[in-house]
Order: structure tokens, then sequence, then C-alpha cells
């Protein structure tokens, strides 16, 4: 397993035209990161206008899942 910081040095070089906010959320996706690992590497590597400082709770968590599932779209199902 790669480092989150050397997952998302390669995706931001794979994805030019991504957002930080993006790229790491691609670099986390089914890694099985930790929720410290993603917090700190979070507010490390994510510029801070791609997401607003009240909203890093709930954002750690969605990314606690994304690094969790390894299916893609898996939670996309549409609900109604």
């Amino acid at each position: 397993m790669r480092s989150v910081e050397a997952r998302f040095r390669i995706m931001e070089k794979k994805y030019p035209e991504h957002s930080s906010f993006v790229v790491f959320g691609r670099a986390v996706k089914g890694q099985k990161f930790g929720r410290a690992m993603i917090a700190k590497y979070f507010r490390r590597l994510v510029d801070k206008d791609d997401y607003a400082r009240k909203d890093i709770m709930r954002l750690t968590e969605h990314f606690m899942r994304m690094t969790e599932n390894t299916k893609p779209f898996e939670d996309a199902k549409i609900q109604g």
C-alpha cells in the first residue's frame, strides 16, 4: 500500500484538470486508510479553498466511507 500522499501525487499528475478535493477522493478510494491518516492528509493536501472549514468532520466521514468502499458507484444507488 502506498501512502496517501504518494497516491495523491500520482492522481494529481493523472488528472491535472481536477481539484485537489477530487484528486484526494481518487487517491483514497478503496485503500482502507485509517481515520487519523485521512484527516491528517486531507488537511495537508486539499486546497483550503476547496471546502468550508466547518465541514471537515463531515468530509472526513465521507472519505472514510470511500476508503473502505472498493466497488465504484456502490453507494450511488438512486433512492426513491
